[in-house]
């Protein structure tokens, strides 16, 4: 069980913030809000932000049940289990049931299996039964991954990753930048910087800084689009790596705040839209539709290692031709990363999923 408690905090900058919230809240703290004061020092005896933060802490109840409902309360808690197993049952079977209905085709039955959606399984299969009959179902379906959009070869400094909370961003963008580095010679030397505009999550402005210490670059903590534009300026013979803060696909007003950074800025930046392949189908369409605005250039799949289905990563490029980039799979930077041919790739993916590696 856990108890949240929040404080305020008014600054001069969001560094002194970060400090003082840590020593009073823990590594753990997250940042809930910050703003920048209007009439700055005037009024708040010369704080510039205010910032509010959060920890979690345990509270622990005391057990006061006897021995005789502590039994009850078991019994009660293994039968909720069993009725949610029978549950469970039920389902499985009547999804082996909807397989196994006349009202599929062969081919429908071949898709599903695969854990392709069903929308996308009954276009699929009508656009495979045009294909000659004398081909077989893994000849049809390579005939039609042949016309799907494959990733192009670009000449870009300024990269911006954007997506949900959790996917990953913050490490793909590090293994990007340090394959990029150990790529480069005498006569093409790549100089690096990295750009953080996540200020709610603790550690992520640390965590770039450790890849910069590495790999002799810097890193610079942005609060406004001015900041932004003036810190690539300087940095024009950089490539520029943006981390963005993730959040929720339905948090409106806060991926507005980062489409308003990117937009203004006044220059192109290549933008990587960063999902995980654990992501369930209906979940991934939701993020592609809500991150629609920022005219995301392709899409980078991370946590390959965590999953042996890849029916929802083909339908949501065959669905909508999505450019597939990069594929991630483990933390190890910057090993664990490939580029993705979608002609070499997809349909392993879909047929040997247990073989599919990084490397």
């Amino acid at each position: 069980m856990y108890a949240h408690e929040a404080k305020k905090y008014l600054v001069k900058s969001m560094s002194e913030a970060r400090q003082m919230i840590k020593s009073d809240l823990g590594e753990e703290a997250v940042i809930l809000h910050s703003k920048r004061l209007d009439d700055g020092a005037s009024s708040y005896g010369g704080a510039f932000f205010e910032v509010l933060a959060t920890a979690e802490r345990k509270c622990f109840a005391v057990n006061t049940l006897r021995p005789q409902d502590k039994i009850k309360q078991l019994e009660s808690e293994l039968k909720e289990i069993k009725e949610t197993l029978t549950q469970l049952v039920s389902l499985c079977q009547q999804k082996k049931g909807n397989l196994e209905n006349t009202s599929h085709s062969p081919t429908e039955k071949k898709l599903m299996e695969l854990g392709i959606d069903e929308p996308v399984v009954k276009k699929l299969a009508s656009e495979m039964e045009m294909f000659d009959d004398k081909l077989d179902f893994e000849s049809k379906l390579s005939k039609i991954i042949e016309k799907l959009p494959a990733a192009v070869d670009i000449k870009q400094k300024i990269y911006a990753f954007i997506g949900p909370t959790g996917v990953g961003k913050t490490t793909t963008l590090a293994k990007i930048s340090s394959a990029l580095k150990l790529s480069e010679s005498e006569l093409d030397p790549h100089r690096i910087i990295y750009i953080t505009l996540d200020h709610y999550r603790l550690g992520a402005p640390e965590q770039l800084k450790n890849y910069s210490d590495i790999l002799d670059s810097k890193t610079y903590r942005v609060y406004s689009v001015e900041q932004l534009q003036t810190v690539i300026n300087e940095h024009q013979d950089h490539h520029v790596f943006i981390d963005t803060c993730g959040r929720s696909q339905h948090d409106c007003l806060e991926i507005l705040e980062s489409f308003m950074f990117l937009t203004t800025l006044g220059k192109k930046v290549y933008k990587y839209l960063v999902l995980s392949a654990v992501t369930k189908y209906d979940d991934l369409v939701d993020i592609c539709e809500s991150y629609k605005k920022f005219d995301y250039d392709e899409i980078i799949f991370t946590k390959l290692d965590e999953t042996t289905n890849f029916g929802n990563l083909f339908s949501l490029i065959y669905l909508f031709g999505l450019r597939i980039r990069y594929i991630t799979m483990g933390q190890m930077v910057p090993e664990d990363i490939r580029s993705f041919d979608i002609r070499r790739d997809l349909l392993n993916f879909l047929l040997h999923p247990n073989l599919v590696r990084v490397g």
